[in-house]
């Protein structure tokens, strides 16, 4: 009786050393198959890298423009902001051509509705001149918009165009300006939130006219603040988590809305918007809906 239970137990240990071994060689296998995996991949990513790089190359040889450098400047016309762009380029090929000619035109304006069609906006030009190897132009275009160049010239009487780097004059004046929104609570009686704006340094000497928020149910504001005279405030409470502004202008409130007189209140009707206006014309907007 022994015997055979010893005899078992020796069954059950060879068992599981055979099961442990062949555990241990198939999960040598498949290291074995990921390692041969991450080099394919290592050589594919090193080919796509070679492929990318020929591939700039000859964009870089078949280009007419090597290097376009845009300068940007303030200028007062008429009582409003304007920005005066200033645009160097270099080239070894734009010598061989003839009226060359830098086009602009609008592919954002945020004065326009969010479904307008910049497709059909008109180019606009001006001339490009030579001094000694480097080409500049110049133009005078709002701040409120975002726009895409490219440079005309004649060859063989036919007129070409080459593209230049957008110049999104809009999008780099609002990032600026860092603006959060974060809420604390939401329930059938209250909401309580905060609104955080920080101010980071620039080119163009911007500041911060206004900042309101607004808070919606549904179409209809039911609080408004004035995040700039909210600010006058000293010893206020501040926001449990701050925006990184180090030395920059940080303006912030931390608000309460009472929606107890409303009757089968829904949270997901409620929204917060944050409007900004700076010292060159231009509004930026943040709206959050409720969760």
């Amino acid at each position: 009786m022994k015997s055979n239970k010893q005899s078992s137990n020796n069954i059950i240990v060879g068992v599981v050393i055979a099961a442990i071994f062949i555990l241990l060689m198939r999960n040598f296998s498949l290291n074995n198959q990921f390692q041969r995996l991450q080099q394919d991949v290592n050589e594919l990513q090193n080919d796509f890298n070679k492929v990318s790089q020929q591939l700039n190359t000859i964009i870089e040889m078949n280009s007419i423009v090597s290097d376009s450098e845009y300068r940007v400047e303030k200028q007062v016309k008429n009582d409003k902001i304007f920005a005066k762009i200033m645009v160097e380029l270099s080239s070894n090929k734009l010598g061989s051509y003839t009226d060359l000619k830098l086009l602009y035109r609008t592919t954002y304006d945020f004065t326009k509705a969010e479904n307008y069609d910049y497709s059909n906006e008109s180019w606009h030009y001006t001339e490009v001149k030579n001094n000694n190897g480097k080409y500049f132009a110049d133009f005078i275009v709002p701040f409120s918009c975002n726009y895409e160049l490219k440079i005309a010239y004649e060859d063989n009487k036919n007129i070409d165009y080459e593209q230049l780097p957008n110049l999104d004059l809009y999008s780099k004046s609002e990032q600026v300006f860092m603006k959060g929104i974060n809420i604390y609570r939401v329930n059938k009686s209250k909401l309580e939130f905060d609104v955080q704006i920080a101010k980071f340094k620039s080119s163009i000497d911007t500041k911060l006219l206004s900042a309101a928020c607004n808070v919606y149910y549904d179409n209809d504001i039911v609080k408004a603040i004035d995040i700039l005279k909210a600010n006058e405030v000293s010893g206020r409470k501040e926001p449990r988590v701050q925006l990184e502004h180090l030395d920059g202008d940080y303006w912030f409130i931390i608000e309460e809305v009472d929606f107890s007189n409303i009757e089968k209140f829904d949270k997901s009707k409620v929204t917060i918007e944050i409007v900004l206006e700076d010292s060159i014309g231009n509004i930026y907007k943040m709206v959050r809906k409720v969760d």
